[in-house]
């Protein structure tokens, strides 16, 4: 049957509303299962932080919100540099941010306000210049990492409650996601 007067097929006119509803709904499931599976994917693999200190400043600096891969350490060594998250040991209810320095088995100290590695200083470009003080000498233990925040004169950090063990870091820094005129990678 043809409407008469275009000529156009009703068959083919209920036929390219069926497709076009169809369409709609496939696009509208298609929208939802990615929603529900980002969901599933930030609750079991990622973190969200807002960061509250000053104490990895300027690299980080407070009210940033910060996005961490969930157990990137669960069966690997952090590096040195790396930024991680973890439960502040002095405060149970507070998610902290900071940059591993030392790894274990390594011989930790500072000289003229360096840290240094074995007696060799390492190259800290996000301090600064500001003066490491503070920390105690020490061998850091197996399965057990040093952790400083960037701005030394304002961070609690390994230099207060030691060293602190891997499987105590909640996750890896992957990158900034507020504000958005500072969006992307942290070095």
């Amino acid at each position: 049957m043809r409407h008469q007067s275009t000529g156009i097929s009703l068959h083919s006119l209920n036929n390219k509303c069926l497709y076009a509803r169809l369409r709609v709904w496939l696009t509208i499931g298609i929208f939802a299962v990615t929603v529900v599976c980002i969901m599933l994917i930030r609750i079991r693999y990622l973190l969200v932080v807002e960061v509250t200190s000053n104490s990895m400043a300027p690299t980080i600096l407070q009210g940033e919100r910060l996005l961490f891969l969930k157990g990137a350490y669960s069966n690997t060594v952090p590096r040195r540099g790396d930024i991680v998250v973890l439960q502040n040991p002095l405060n149970k209810e507070e998610l902290i941010v900071k940059r591993v320095v030392g790894l274990p088995g390594e011989f930790i100290a500072t000289y003229r306000g360096k840290v240094c590695i074995s007696s060799k200083p390492i190259d800290e470009p996000y301090v600064g210049g500001i003066a490491t003080i503070g920390l105690t000498p020490m061998l850091i233990s197996d399965g057990h990492v040093y952790l400083l925040g960037d701005n030394r004169s304002a961070s609690e950090d390994s230099r207060d409650f030691g060293p602190v063990p891997i499987n105590k870091l909640l996750g890896k820094l992957l990158i900034r996601i507020s504000p958005l005129n500072r969006f992307g990678r942290v070095q």
